[in-house]
C-alpha cells in the first residue's frame, strides 16, 4: 500500500529493490484513489502497477499474471 504507518509505499519498495534477493521483485502497489505517486521516486523501485482502491480481486489477479507473464493458455485454463 502506497499509504502505510511508519514506512510509505515508496520506501519500503525502494528497499526491495536495494536488496539482493528482492531486487528484481515486480511490486503492484495499491493506492487511494487520487493519491498520486512520484514518477521520480517509482524510478528507483520495482513498482510496475499502480491500481487505486477500491479495486478488484479479479483485477489484481489480471495484473499478477500479466507481470509474471503466465502464457494465454494457462491463463484461460484457471
Amino acid at each position: 500500500d502506497l499509504q502505510m504507518p511508519h514506512l510509505n509505499g515508496i520506501e519500503m519498495a525502494t528497499k526491495l529493490a536495494a536488496t539482493g534477493p528482492t531486487q528484481d521483485i515486480p511490486i503492484v502497489m495499491l493506492t487511494a484513489r487520487g493519491y498520486l505517486a512520484n514518477a521520480a521516486q517509482i524510478e528507483q523501485t520495482n513498482i510496475k502497477q499502480l491500481i487505486a482502491k477500491p479495486f478488484s480481486a479479479r483485477q489484481l489477479v489480471e495484473c499478477a499474471v500479466d507481470l509474471l507473464g503466465v502464457p494465454t493458455t494457462e491463463r484461460d485454463a484457471a
